[in-house]
């Protein structure tokens, strides 16, 4: 997929599959401006990895792409809007924010997550992906724990999010990392023109501790610094 493209971007079938590397390290650390297009470029070849793939059925495939598209022009494209984490969104300040994973050499993006701020202590996790070309190299925790900290330092009690049963990279990585499934409904309620019974909508869960006053100084610093 282009990236001079990636703001009009459906799935692109005869996209070849990326090599996978090994790094020398990877760090996570706050979203820049710069990185728009990395971070567009990631979700677009995460959903497209989906989107293309055998095991899913075409009838899924435009809903794919209409997420995709959608997603582009919306958060993605209002990323200081939607992710701020210098102005609280929600009644007592708590506010979001939006992570990439960097890897060296050669300060690549390989990873995205954001955390957006709900009310009533709640925030959801959204647009989690990692490159194929960093799988398996322990990005997702690196990005999960940033986003864990920061949720614990703003306050926050509760982290949801939602996928598709489908997309099942994603319905192995959250349990293990301690979200607990809450409910899920068919894909064809949210998306009418859907047909019933090709998916579903999971929802997942995790409950933070509250921090004490020296635990929620210390994870200042750590954000911070990440």
């Amino acid at each position: 997929m282009s990236s001079n493209s990636s703001s009009n971007a459906g799935l692109d079938s005869n996209a070849e599959p990326q090599t996978q590397k090994r790094f020398e390290s990877i760090t996570v650390r706050p979203y820049r401006a710069a990185d728009r297009q990395a971070a567009c470029d990631i979700f677009s070849q995460g959903m497209a990895f989906y989107g293309t793939h055998p095991r899913i059925e075409a009838l899924l495939q435009p809903a794919f792409i209409a997420y995709c598209q959608n997603a582009l022009a919306t958060d993605l494209s209002n990323m200081d809007t939607v992710y701020d984490a210098e102005k609280p969104v929600v009644p007592g300040g708590r506010r979001g924010n939006f992570w990439v994973a960097e890897a060296q050499p050669g300060s690549v993006v390989v990873g995205i997550v954001g955390l957006e701020a709900k009310a009533d202590g709640d925030c959801e996790l959204r647009r989690m992906s990692v490159s194929e070309v960093a799988r398996g190299q322990g990005v997702a925790r690196l990005l999960i724990d940033a986003l864990e900290a920061w949720a614990l330092q703003q306050g926050f009690r509760r982290i949801f999010l939602s996928t598709l049963d489908k997309m099942w990279l994603a319905m192995q990585l959250y349990p293990r990392f301690g979200y607990r499934e809450t409910h899920r409904h068919d894909f064809s309620d949210d998306v009418p023109s859907r047909p019933r019974g090709v998916a579903n909508i999971v929802y997942f869960e995790k409950h933070l501790p509250v921090p004490s006053a020296a635990a929620e100084a210390a994870g200042t610093s750590s954000v911070q610094s990440s």
